[in-house]
């Protein structure tokens, strides 16, 4: 590396939108723009092909491609340009290209910011990062379409993931998202969801029979939606509870045990409501207490509590 003999150049270099750094060249201001690019690469450990620029005066202080290493000034101010490779520069087209039929959000390209390495480690990286990565939002149940904007929005960000063969590029991505929700699915189900059995496709009639078709899913402010079962009861157990009810119900000034095992059967009534769907006819006949004044308000109490 080859500088001119002059006082130590200080220089404030600039890798990012919030990433500026000091720079203190010893040995003065280097002979060539060549020789200056190696020194700011190896001094912040930068691995991408770099040039820089300056602030030039006669055009307010705009940044401007260096031209000539006689730019440089002490206490100056340079601006770094990262250049794209060839594979990068293929990458990025490709990517332009898929946005003009996917629409996708902004924010995992606009919230980014610089990551960098110190020390001058020729092994060290720098880069621009995502503090963000952005995806569509979806339940257990994602629709077919809400599965395909996910695996779009994967390969529009990240090209290099492109199935080579594929009609749109992310169908293979598609099928392993949509796996991956059903092996959730199934773990839910091992860990006692009730939730989950309630909407798996064999407790669905005939042409209902999809994931996403028919879900049910608490409404806005609902809490005991589908409430485990107490513990140490089984459905046959609240069953036996049940029709002890209709055998309460027949006794005089018995509301305060009626109370107690409605209340205690609340999370079989719910479930044989969500599996079953009854009849209206059919479900007051087997919890007529659920259809009085008090069993009602309760009810209603319960489900948003």
């Amino acid at each position: 590396m080859i500088f001119k003999m002059t006082s130590p150049l200080r220089l404030r270099i600039i890798l990012g939108e919030d990433d500026a750094r000091k720079l203190i060249l010893p040995a003065g201001t280097p002979v060539s723009i060549e020789d200056l690019w190696h020194t700011v690469k190896t001094s912040f450990g930068l691995q991408q092909d770099i040039r820089l620029q300056y602030q030039d005066e006669d055009f307010g202080n705009e940044f401007m491609n260096m031209p000539d290493i006689s730019e440089v000034k002490d206490k100056g101010t340079l601006k770094v340009i990262f250049l794209q490779s060839p594979q990068e520069e293929d990458a990025r087209t490709s990517q332009s290209q898929a946005t003009e039929s996917v629409s996708i959000s902004s924010a995992d390209t606009d919230d980014t910011e610089p990551i960098s390495s110190s020390g001058s480690s020729p092994s060290s990286r720098h880069w621009v990062w995502p503090s963000v990565f952005t995806v569509p939002q979806f339940s257990s149940y994602p629709t077919d379409n809400d599965l395909t904007d996910v695996a779009e929005a994967l390969v529009i960000k990240h090209p290099c993931l492109r199935e080579q063969g594929s009609f749109n590029g992310c169908y293979g991505w598609k099928i392993s998202l949509k796996y991956k929700m059903a092996n959730l699915r199934t773990k839910l189900r091992g860990f006692g969801c009730t939730k989950v059995p309630i909407n798996s496709i064999k407790n669905k009639s005939g042409d209902n029979r999809q994931a996403a078709f028919n879900v049910k899913k608490p409404k806005r402010a609902e809490v005991n939606y589908c409430p485990q079962h107490p513990k140490g009861e089984t459905s046959e157990s609240l069953e036996q509870e049940r029709v002890a009810i209709l055998s309460e119900l027949t006794k005089r000034n018995n509301d305060s045990v009626v109370s107690a095992k409605m209340e205690k059967t609340f999370s079989y009534r719910r479930q044989e409501v969500l599996q079953g769907q009854p009849m209206v006819a059919d479900f007051k006949s087997r919890w007529p207490a659920l259809f009085t004044e008090r069993g009602a308000i309760k009810t209603m109490i319960k489900l948003n509590s």
